[in-house]
C-alpha cells in the first residue's frame, strides 16, 4: 500500500481522465467529471509510460494522471520510492474495489487493465497467442532495438549518429519483424483478427523505428508496414503521441 505522505507529495500535480476508446477529442471535452479507478504516476513522453496509457484509453478505464518531472528528478524521491521502488515510471495505483493496491511494470499495468475488455482475446488460443507476442517483444525485439532508442535520445540533444549501433539494432530485431510478417500476412493483428495487447505492447517501440535508423526494415515486410499503419492510426495511440493528456490538467 502507499502512505499518506506519498499521496501529498504530488498533491501538487495535475489530474487528468482518460477518454474512452469510442470517444473523439471533441466529445472528451464535454466529457463530465467520474470517479476514477486509479492513478498512474508516469511521464507521457517516455516509451513504457505511452504502454500503460494506450492500456487504460483502450480499455475505457478512467484514471488520474500524476505527471512525473525527470528534471526534478521527482521518480529518485522518497515518496515516489514507495510507489515504485526502482524509480522508474509508469507505476499505477487503484483505488477502486474492495482491494486497493500498486502496481509497477508497464506491462504488467497494461495486462491488468485490458482485463474485462477487448485487449484480451475472448479464447484461450488468442490468450496464449498474446502473451507469447508479449514476450517476444520483451525478451527479442526491446533488447537489441535500445541502443538504436538511445542513441536517438542522444542525437536529439546533440551528439553525432552512431552507425554502429544502428546497424546492430536493425539485425537484432530483423527475426522478430521477420516472424511478424509471417503471422500478419494470415491475420490482421498478431493474437488474431482484433487489436489486443500483442499489438499494444509493440507500439511504443515502433514509433521509434525511422528516426532510430530501422524505418527501412518495413519497406521489404509490407504486412508489418500496413499493421503499423493500422495501429498507429488508432484513436487510443493517437491520443498518446499528441500529449494531450498532459493538457487535461485541471
Amino acid at each position: 500500500s502507499i502512505s499518506r505522505r506519498a499521496f501529498a507529495s504530488f498533491r501538487r500535480s495535475p489530474s487528468i481522465l482518460a477518454l474512452e476508446p469510442a470517444q473523439t477529442m471533441a466529445e472528451l471535452a464535454n466529457k463530465p467529471a467520474v470517479t476514477t479507478r486509479g492513478t498512474l504516476y508516469a511521464m507521457h513522453t517516455t516509451s513504457c509510460s505511452r504502454r500503460a496509457i494506450c492500456a487504460l484509453v483502450e480499455a475505457g478505464v478512467p484514471f488520474d494522471y500524476r505527471p512525473i518531472d525527470f528534471a526534478k528528478r521527482e521518480q529518485k524521491e522518497l515518496a515516489f520510492l514507495e510507489i515504485q521502488p526502482f524509480g522508474k515510471v509508469p507505476a499505477w495505483v487503484e483505488r477502486g474495489g474492495s482491494d486497493p493496491f500498486t502496481l509497477f511494470e508497464s506491462r504488467a499495468i497494461m495486462r491488468h487493465v485490458a482485463d474485462g475488455s477487448p485487449l484480451l482475446p475472448a479464447t484461450a488460443k488468442g490468450r496464449a497467442l498474446m502473451d507469447q507476442w508479449t514476450s517476444i517483444e520483451y525478451s527479442n525485439f526491446t533488447p537489441p532495438f535500445m541502443p538504436a532508442y538511445y542513441d536517438q535520445l542522444r542525437r536529439s540533444l546533440g551528439a553525432a549518429p552512431n552507425l554502429e549501433a544502428q546497424a546492430q539494432a536493425r539485425e537484432g530485431i530483423t527475426p522478430t519483424l521477420d516472424l511478424m510478417e509471417h503471422t500478419l500476412a494470415e491475420s490482421a493483428f498478431l493474437a488474431g483478427e482484433s487489436f489486443s495487447c500483442a499489438d499494444l505492447t509493440f507500439l511504443p517501440l515502433f514509433e521509434y523505428l525511422e528516426v532510430s535508423g530501422c524505418g527501412q526494415l518495413l519497406e521489404s515486410r509490407p504486412a508489418v508496414a500496413a499493421w503499423w499503419a493500422r495501429c498507429s492510426a488508432r484513436e487510443s495511440w493517437q491520443y498518446c503521441v499528441s500529449g494531450r493528456v498532459a493538457e487535461r490538467a485541471v
